[in-house]
């Protein structure tokens, strides 16, 4: 059904049980970034089977299409040992400030989900749970399935 106003839907990208983002740092002993972006770049839309409509990701205004990342609820765990034989543990690692996709600026096409500093442990298994997705979907929206391909990237600092 077509709606007269803007919506909001709700996704979970992990949660703590089944979906989860996991990183394994075996390289990098200054830390590392994880950061979630729309794989076709800040010009790509949402898009219907078929290519029938579409909608953005990243408006500057809200009703018309804005996808945002909400970290309030977010927590790390944190599993293996370190080459020293120490418990792996959070320590060292922090969500980024989430927030909505913005044509135009730092946020148009990436958002930072989490990062982790030099104290982070080397070989360790991390796991971001309860990442949740926010979009807002224009009205008059035709009805259908939509897609939008996303990237999530981690990258030594």
């Amino acid at each position: 059904m077509t709606s007269r106003t803007a919506s909001t839907t709700t996704a979970k990208l992990s949660n703590n049980s089944s979906q989860q983002l996991e990183v394994t740092n075996s390289l990098s002993t200054t830390g590392w970034s994880v950061s979630l972006a729309a794989t076709g770049g800040s010009t790509v839309k949402w898009t219907q089977t078929g290519d029938a409509a579409n909608y953005a990701f990243n408006s500057t205004n809200t009703d018309q299409g804005q996808l945002s990342v909400d970290l309030s609820s977010s927590a790390f765990t944190a599993s293996g040992s370190t080459p020293l034989g120490q418990a792996c543990t959070t320590a060292g690692l922090s969500y980024g400030a989430g927030g909505a996709f913005v044509a135009g600026t730092a946020s148009a096409n990436a958002i930072t989900l989490a990062t982790a500093s030099s104290s982070s442990g080397l070989t360790c298994l991390f796991k971001l749970q309860n990442i949740t997705l926010k979009q807002t979907i224009p009205a008059y929206q035709k009805p259908g399935t939509y897609t939008l391909p996303v990237t999530v990237t981690v990258v030594a600092q």
